[in-house]
C-alpha cells in the first residue's frame, strides 16, 4: 500500500467581498501562483459612498480583478469615473480643446470650471494712423480673445482624483476586503514549489448579512472532503450576537474536525483599542466577571476544543505614500493596513508544512516565524499592531487565547503557544484534523484496497502518521463493531508522539467505515 504525504488544505473564510450577498457563497480554490485567478474569478464590487463635489452620483463604484488594483496609482483601472477623469487629462495633455469637454467627458466636465472665451475687442475708431498699425499687429487679443487654460483644468482633475483616492483608499469597507486579500497573499506566499508537501487553500466570502448562513452551506459541500484547518477572518466581541456566532464556528469545527482560529476584538475585553490594554490587569480574572457568562458556557462545551481565540495582528503592507511620476494624485496614508490573526496562524502551519511536511510546528519560535514583514513608523518599529511581553503573552494564553509576537526592531512574528479556548492542545486537535481527513478520503477514494479492515488499516495509519513525520504508534489497536445498517464502526486506540501529545497518554476515537 502506498500512501502519498498527504496535501494540507485550509479554508479560510473572510471579507472578499463585502458586498456580495448569495444564497450559495463560491468557493474559490488558490494556490501561490494564481491569487490573481481567484481575484478575477470573484471580481469584487464596492459602491463607495462620496462627496457630491468630487463625483455628481454621490457613489464611486470601485471593482477589483487582480492584486495590483488595490494601488492608490491604478485607481482609473478600477473605477470608470476615475479613468474618465484621467482620459480627459490626457487628452488636454495631447492638445484637445476644453470646449469639447462636455460632449466628450460629461461627468469630468460636470465637476470642472472651463473659463469661457474672452470676447473680441472692437474699437469704435482709430484716433490715429499709429493706431491703426498697432491694431494690424496685436490680432491676438483684438480679434480673436483668449483661449481657456488646459493647464488649469488639469490641475482641478488631479485635485478631484486626489480626494477620490483618499476616499476609496480610506473607506472602510474598502480596507476590510484589501485585508483579507493580502492575509490570503501572505499565505499563499510560504508554500514554495518544490515542498514535499503541498499546501491547498479555499477562500469563502462572507457579508455582514450571510456569516452564520455560510456555514450551513458549507457543512453539508464539505463533508466527505474536510479542511485540516478553519481561518475565520472576523473579529469577535463579547455582544450576544458575537457569542452566536462563535458558537455556530464551534459547532463546524467540531462536525468538520478541524481546528478554527478566530480573532478577539478590543471590545471583547471592554476596551476600544488595543492600546488601551493596560487598563485590563489580568484576563483570565476578567472572563470570570459576570458579564462573560455566555463565554464562560461556550468553553465548557466540547466544541470548544476545536476552536484557537487570538489577539494581535501584522501590517499588510508598507504604508501607501507618494510614488514618483504619480505625485499629483497620489495620497500619504494616515494608519496601517492591518491582517488579522488567523492569516497568520495559517501562514505559520503553512510554513511549517514547507519545513517539516506537518502544521504542528507552527508554534516553534525558534525554526518557524513570519519574517521580512512590513514595520510600523516610530522609535519602536514592529510589523505588529500590539507588542507584548512574555508576561503579558503568559496571561493571554492561561485564558485560552494565543497572542501574536514578536521583537522590537525586528521584521519578524511568530507565536509562542498552542491552545484551544478551552485550555486543551491544540497541536493534538490539528494532528486529530489530518488523521480523520485521510480516514475519509481512504473511504471515499481507495475503499477498494481495505480488504480486510484490522490489518489494513492498521498499515494505513500508520503509513500516514509515518507521511507527516512522526514515528508509526508501536501501540496501535483496531476494534470493530458491525452496525444494524451494515456500516462498521472503529474504535481506533494508540499513543500519538510526544510532540503531539506530551503526557504520553493513549488516545481513542471512533470512525464509521
Amino acid at each position: 500500500m502506498h500512501i502519498e504525504p498527504p496535501v494540507f488544505s485550509i479554508l479560510a473564510i473572510g471579507q472578499f467581498s463585502p458586498a456580495l450577498e448569495a444564497e450559495t457563497p463560491p468557493v474559490l480554490q488558490v494556490d501561490s501562483f494564481s491569487l490573481d485567478d481567484a481575484v478575477a474569478q470573484l471580481s469584487p464590487t464596492l459602491d463607495i459612498p462620496a462627496d457630491k463635489t468630487i463625483c455628481p452620483s454621490g457613489v464611486i463604484t470601485v471593482s477589483i480583478h487582480k492584486m495590483a488594483d488595490f494601488k492608490p496609482k491604478n485607481l482609473p483601472q478600477i473605477s470608470t469615473f476615475a479613468k474618465e477623469l484621467e482620459d480627459a487629462k490626457d487628452y488636454l495633455k495631447k492638445g484637445g480643446s476644453p470646449e469639447n469637454m462636455d460632449s466628450l467627458f460629461p461627468m469630468a466636465a460636470g465637476l470642472i470650471t472651463i473659463p469661457a472665451k474672452s470676447a473680441p475687442l472692437k474699437h469704435e475708431q482709430k484716433s490715429s494712423a499709429i493706431d491703426d498699425i498697432l491694431s494690424m499687429v496685436d490680432t491676438s487679443s483684438a480679434q480673436t480673445g483668449s483661449q481657456p487654460s488646459p493647464q488649469g483644468i488639469e490641475e482641478q482633475i488631479n485635485s478631484i482624483l486626489s480626494k477620490i483616492q483618499q476616499t476609496v483608499f480610506t473607506d472602510k469597507s474598502f480596507r476590510i476586503m484589501e485585508s483579507a486579500w493580502r492575509g490570503a497573499q501572505l499565505l499563499a506566499g510560504q508554500v514554495t514549489s518544490g515542498c514535499k508537501t503541498s499546501v491547498k487553500l479555499t477562500l469563502v466570502p462572507f457579508s455582514k448579512n450571510n456569516f452564520i448562513p455560510v456555514f450551513d452551506q458549507l457543512e453539508s459541500k464539505l463533508a466527505e472532503t474536510p479542511p485540516d484547518i478553519i481561518l475565520i477572518d472576523k473579529e469577535i466581541s463579547s455582544s450576544p450576537r458575537a457569542m452566536t456566532e462563535l458558537e455556530r464556528v464551534m459547532d463546524f469545527a467540531e462536525t468538520m474536525l478541524a481546528p478554527a482560529v478566530i480573532s478577539m476584538s478590543p471590545s471583547f475585553f471592554g476596551i476600544q483599542s488595543w492600546d488601551k490594554l493596560k487598563k485590563v490587569r489580568y484576563i483570565p480574572a476578567l472572563l470570570e466577571s459576570a458579564e462573560y457568562g455566555r463565554w464562560k458556557t461556550l468553553v465548557e462545551r466540547s466544541g470548544a476544543g476545536w476552536v484557537m481565540a487570538c489577539i494581535g495582528s501584522i501590517m499588510a503592507r508598507p504604508m501607501y505614500k507618494p510614488e514618483s511620476g504619480f505625485s499629483k494624485t497620489n495620497f500619504t496614508e494616515e494608519n496601517p493596513l492591518w491582517i488579522s490573526a488567523p492569516w497568520t496562524i495559517g501562514a505559520l502551519c503553512s510554513r511549517s508544512v514547507a519545513e517539516y511536511g506537518q502544521p504542528t510546528r507552527f508554534c516553534d519560535r525558534g525554526s518557524i516565524r513570519l519574517e521580512q514583514l512590513p514595520l510600523t513608523d516610530g522609535p519602536s518599529p514592529s510589523p505588529l499592531e500590539i507588542m507584548l511581553n512574555t508576561e503579558r503573552l503568559s496571561d493571554f494564553k492561561q485564558a485560552g487565547i494565543i497572542a501574536l509576537a514578536g521583537t522590537a526592531g525586528r521584521d519578524h512574528a511568530f507565536v509562542a503557544g498552542a491552545v484551544t479556548i478551552d485550555g486543551g492542545p491544540l497541536k493534538f486537535k490539528m494532528f486529530l484534523s489530518q488523521l480523520t481527513g485521510f480516514l475519509i478520503r481512504l473511504s471515499v477514494n481507495q475503499r477498494e484496497e481495505i480488504q480486510n479492515i484490522v490489518p489494513d488499516l492498521t498499515k494505513a495509519i500508520s503509513l500516514f502518521i509515518q507521511s507527516i513525520g512522526f514515528p508509526a504508534p508501536q501501540d496501535l489497536q483496531i476494534t470493530t463493531h458491525n452496525g444494524n445498517d451494515g456500516a462498521t464502526s472503529l474504535e481506533i486506540t494508540f499513543t500519538p508522539d510526544r510532540e503531539i501529545l506530551s503526557t504520553n497518554t493513549p488516545i481513542t476515537f471512533g470512525f464509521n467505515w
